[in-house]
């Protein structure tokens, strides 16, 4: 599902040029949910946001399912998150004047495609992850593990491909973020996606099905 071939990325600001990822090869397969685990400053967010067409790769290549989108436009990079890849960050991200049943039908309305069952996914979504007493409420209504159940939700929403998790349970104690974690991998086996998270949180990596560690720009053994 996850193609990843050599890449490297430079940031130069004046004479001062910085690698910060150096030739990263990995691959990640329908079904699973991988791990990349490394000290701050090692590299990780600045892999996961080439990964997640955020930012454009200085050498090698990314395919998502078998699609290389290293070298698309921006408009087509902006086409790829929104129907490639499922988001979830560490804050959750979610609009606080908005329902949980209208943070995922805004997905659709993004997209432009939002119709007659696009209200029957979100709740079905919603059911899945067991908020459907919670989809009318909204957001500064909801516990740290409900915000972040509903950042699953809205990951899925379009069905994408890959779902990116960035620190998906920093801000959650070890219970509630060990029942986020399982639910995302739970979704990835169910629907056959494939899922990479960035984490700090070794106390997740046994839910994993493949943890890999990054240090000084370069995937370890």
């Amino acid at each position: 599902m996850l193609k990843v071939e050599q890449i490297s990325k430079k940031f130069t600001d004046g004479d001062t040029s910085v690698q910060v990822l150096k030739d990263v090869s990995l691959e990640v397969e329908t079904g699973e949910l991988v791990a990349i685990v490394g000290p701050s400053g090692s590299g990780k967010s600045t892999l996961l946001s080439i990964i997640g067409a955020l930012l454009s790769p200085s050498d090698g290549r990314v395919s998502i399912n078998k699609e290389d989108i290293s070298t698309y436009s921006s408009k087509n990079l902006s086409a790829v998150r929104l129907n490639k890849i499922g988001f979830i960050f560490q804050s959750s991200n979610l609009v606080p004047f908005l329902t949980v049943e209208n943070q995922l039908l805004l997905v659709r309305d993004m997209k432009k495609n939002r119709d007659r069952k696009s209200k029957e996914r979100a709740s079905q979504l919603i059911y899945d992850l067991g908020l459907s007493h919670r989809s009318t409420s909204q957001i500064n209504q909801l516990s740290g593990g409900e915000k972040q159940r509903v950042a699953i939700a809205r990951a899925f929403m379009n069905d994408p491909d890959l779902i990116l998790a960035d620190e998906p349970t920093a801000s959650l104690d070890s219970e509630r973020g060990r029942k986020v974690v399982e639910m995302l991998s739970k979704e990835v086996k169910e629907k056959n996606k494939a899922a990479l998270m960035v984490t700090h949180d070794e106390r997740m990596l046994e839910v994993c099905d493949r943890v890999l560690y990054i240090e000084d720009g370069r995937i370890k053994s």
